[in-house]
């Protein structure tokens, strides 16, 4: 293809229409959007977009930076241009679709210099399942905008240009953006993505060393340039349940073999992980908006593919193309093969990036290169007829192949019914494929090979299946994500309650809360203890037994276990009927002595705690015990030699430094001067006479400084993880501080790596200019 051999078949690629078609084909899918009330903010993440602070915070209880995604967006620059309201969000969660439009159609021009290829690209891309089915996780597609820059930048790369400076410092923005939005984990299925198809077409090692070790040299750039953001990350990942994952959770978040079909045959395959066979997408099953296993990548994409398989596998590039589409697609159920997870979830590097499912977004990039591929060299051959026809017939067989399969397929429950062949979206395909068969037959008859009509008809049909999407596909999660009146005055009650209570919120069954799911309380603004299972810190999940996905053992509800109460825990959602819990005969789930009902119009109904502690308070008596005594003692309300312990006088500590007097003292009244995230000051009305402490109901880091009167004072880790302040006779003023330092060091090392990368830019652009004058 163009990118090693051959002259370009154009000079230009057109870029001002490009950016008009991506933007075009774009809104025409997501128009539901923004044409209704609905936001694409089905989890919630609009929630950290409004967050403008560069800061670093506790906030959720997790122990991730503000709101438990990693730094909210901060760092990352394209969320600043757009205003911070509900829309202004949707526009900037559909700039990152666009991003990764113009991403592909680059691609595809630096694959085929064809510019009908790169429109195709630019049309199709939107499209993808991967970006449609992931609406609502904003900072995951943002991540994946900059895979097919990546891809395109090792691709460049393994040409051995003289301008390679150019397309490290591509490979090192794409990389630090990607970083930037906080999902890590598609980034590094990006950067292997681009490592597959970097693949140098030689034997030389020299040559292949040198390639990957550009490759290597972008890669650095851009983690250092994202530096601010990776650094201080590092060690909230260390202190989470991340690396934590058994080997059936490992398994559900992976495709499984027969699902592989959704990399080729949009609508037949894919579903909820869930469930025991596959469930359509868009076919039957409207009300699936949270699909990790679907993988749209349009009709025209894989038949396309079908009809240029053969030039495409004797051409070198296509055919690495090809083994990089078969090891991806591989990669994506490999979990689920026999006995795999179990050896997997034991190799902490792989099994930190638990949903193998989304190697998708790599598969289905690289499936529609090669389509784009196979497009410009239908534009720009002539065939016989009887070649044109076989691969007509060599395309279209594998679906009826494929849906003969689910008619027998005893195990599926996405049988297709014969009326399915002339109605929805079967017959769509079959539209689909039947314009393209007749489009490829015609390319071969004489006469007819340089019609305009017959140039543009794959385009054409790629548009019509776009607004065929738009009208199935996103009303899923305008479904999902609608609020009627009634969802808002739950939402509005609960939120007055917590103000009132100044307490915070727990929903007992996570995510299958209708109402009060984590995502949406976190979307509402309300404080809530439920966040993402791997996100939270170690030791706040063995104290509070909250599960990975964000449902809470029974037993801190008891009457002897004080976890919530330090944690400040005011209200709570009981168990929902579908999830509530067995508990043993005799034992009550919601004692009285602890928990009175609250009028409210919320189904699932909510409850008080009676004993929730104020997030700042001061004890008078420190006890020191080990780790698994405090734990014991939190959960029973008993210490070790049998006596009664109450978190709201006395706190447990670990460090005999942290020790006070023998014998409780009295605590003067304090004054809360100031109260944020990670800041607070408070003033005491009275002089207290002996050593005290402050514990803040946070979870503990050593990043937390404090100062009393002016001087510095320890911070210990207190109740087995929150925190708490040491502070001496006579004290008048305290201020606790949340400081990062390896923010600080993260930002100087992001700021080195802007000069750097900036200076190899331009170099490169500098030696591309120059050989392009010297070819005129």
């Amino acid at each position: 293809m163009a990118l090693l051999q051959g002259e370009p078949q154009n000079k230009s690629a057109g870029f001002p229409s490009l950016v008009v078609l991506g933007i075009i084909a774009t809104l025409s899918i997501y128009f539901p959007f923004l044409a209704s009330n609905a936001h694409i903010s089905s989890d919630g993440q609009f929630a950290q977009f409004f967050d403008n602070g560069f800061h670093w915070s506790d906030r959720y209880i997790g122990g991730w930076p503000s709101y438990a995604d990693p730094n909210s967006f901060a760092f990352y620059f394209l969320k600043y241009l757009f205003p911070a309201n509900q829309k202004g969000f949707d526009y900037f969660t559909l700039s990152a679709i666009f991003i990764f439009a113009m991403g592909n159609s680059c691609l595809a021009w630096s694959l085929t210099r064809s510019r009908a290829a790169s429109i195709l690209a630019v049309m199709c891309a939107p499209g993808l399942g991967f970006l449609v089915a992931h609406l609502g996780h904003t900072s995951m597609l943002h991540a994946a905008a900059y895979v097919p820059w990546m891809l395109l930048a090792g691709l460049r790369l393994s040409t051995r240009s003289v301008a390679w400076p150019a397309w490290v410092a591509l490979l090192a923005v794409a990389t630090a953006l990607s970083l930037a939005t906080g999902h890590t984990q598609i980034t590094v299925y990006g950067l292997s993505g681009c490592g597959l198809v970097a693949m140098p077409l030689t034997h030389r090692p020299s040559k292949i060393m040198s390639v990957y070790a550009q490759i290597v040299l972008g890669v650095t750039l851009g983690a250092a340039l994202s530096a601010a953001f990776l650094v201080p990350a590092l060690g909230f990942v260390a202190d989470s349940l991340r690396a934590s994952i058994d080997s059936e959770t490992l398994r559900q978040f992976s495709l499984r073999p027969f699902e592989l079909g959704i990399n080729i045959f949009p609508y037949l395959a894919g579903g909820d992980m869930g469930s025991a066979a596959p469930t359509p997408y868009a076919g039957t099953d409207l009300t699936n908006n949270w699909s990790e296993n679907i993988a749209y990548i349009g009709a025209c994409i894989p038949f396309l593919i079908l009809i240029g398989a053969r030039e495409l596998w004797f051409d070198l590039v296509g055919r690495k193309l090809i083994l990089a589409f078969v090891l991806t697609s591989i990669l994506a159920l490999a979990p689920s093969l026999t006995n795999l997870s179990a050896w997997l979830v034991h190799v902490p590097a792989l099994s930190l990036f638990r949903a193998w499912g989304r190697w998708q977004i790599v598969s289905s990039v690289i499936a529609l290169q090669l389509a784009c591929m196979a497009f410009a060299r239908m534009t720009s051959a002539s065939l016989p007829v009887k070649v044109r026809v076989r691969r007509a017939v060599t395309a279209i067989l594998p679906l009826i192949a494929t849906i003969a399969l689910f008619r027998t397929c005893t195990s599926c429950s996405t049988s297709i019914d014969l009326i399915q062949l002339f109605t929805g979206p079967t017959l769509f395909q079959f539209l689909t494929l039947s314009l393209i068969a007749i489009v490829s037959v015609a390319w071969g008859i004489k006469g007819f090979g340089q019609t305009n009509f017959l140039l543009v008809a794959p385009i054409l049909i790629a548009a019509i299946e776009l607004l065929n999407l738009a009208r199935h596909a996103p009303s899923t999660n305008i479904l999902g994500n609608k609020h009627d009146d009634a969802h808002i005055e739950v939402l509005s009650q609960t939120k007055g309650l917590i103000a009132t209570t100044k307490g915070r919120l727990l929903t007992l069954s996570g995510w299958t809360s209708p109402n009060l799911s984590p995502d949406i309380a976190r979307a509402a603004g309300i404080p809530s203890l439920n966040w993402y299972g791997p996100l939270l810190s170690k030791r706040f999940a063995e104290l509070v037994g909250m599960t990975l996905g964000g449902w809470t053992q029974p037993n801190v509800m008891s009457e002897q276990n004080q976890v919530l109460d330090l944690y400040g825990v005011s209200i709570v959602e009981p168990y929902v009927p579908n999830s509530a819990p067995e508990i043993p005969r005799g034992q009550e789930l919601y004692p009285p002595a602890r928990w009175a009902p609250v009028q409210t119009t919320n189904p699932a109904g909510l409850i008080f705690n009676t004993r929730s502690l104020p997030r700042i308070r001061l004890v008078g008596e420190s006890i020191l015990l080990s780790d698994p005594q405090i734990l014991s003692a939190l959960q029973t309300s008993r210490l070790q030699d049998g006596r009664a312990f109450r978190a709201a006088r006395t706190a447990l500590v670990e460090n005999v430094n942290a020790v006070l007097s023998g014998n409780t003292v009295p605590v003067p009244r304090l004054k809360i001067a100031d109260e944020q995230v990670e800041r607070v000051a408070v003033t005491l009305e009275s002089d207290n006479q002996a050593r005290i402490m402050l514990v803040i109901g946070d979870n503990y880091s050593p990043n937390w400084t404090a100062w009393v009167d002016g001087r510095p004072a320890a911070v210990a880790r207190v109740n087995y993880n929150q925190i708490g302040v040491i502070v001496p006779a006579h004290t008048r003023s305290i201020t606790a501080e949340y400081q990062d330092p390896l923010l600080r060091l993260g930002i100087v090392i992001s700021a080195f790596a802007a000069l750097l990368t900036t200076l190899t830019g331009l170099y490169g652009a500098r030696v591309y200019s120059a050989k392009n004058r010297g070819h005129e």
